[in-house]
């Protein structure tokens, strides 16, 4: 936080470009950059996060009755699975979980005339 309060400070006092401050704090130029955008928005106090992937829309008692779904009938539709879990989510997520699971879409094998 320390290092954030020179930087901005630096900045405001002004004659200095971004790449000078970058320079004379060790840190690089998209640091600068991007803590002075965050200034601007008023959120210097804090470093924005990453984006990250929401979690999976199926509980992990969903997850589990979907597992024994597939175990008991492999060949069940999404549709079908997605009754077995309860009605929760949809029929992506449970086609995410099912990958997830490392469960495979079961192909019939047509015999060769």
């Amino acid at each position: 936080m320390d290092l954030r309060e020179k930087v901005v400070a630096a900045y405001e006092r002004g004659g200095v470009t971004k790449r000078d401050i970058a320079a004379r704090f060790g840190v690089s130029y998209g640091f600068v950059r991007n803590l002075l955008g965050r200034r601007r928005r008023g959120r210097v106090d804090r470093a924005e996060t990453a984006w990250r992937r929401p979690a999976g829309c199926l509980s992990r008692s969903a997850v589990g009755s979907l597992k024994k779904a597939v175990c008991e009938n492999p060949d069940a539709t999404l549709e079908e699975l997605l009754a077995a879990t309860g009605g929760h989510g949809s029929i992506m997520a449970v086609h995410r979980a099912l990958g997830r699971l490392g469960c495979r879409r079961k192909k019939k094998v047509t015999p060769r005339p």
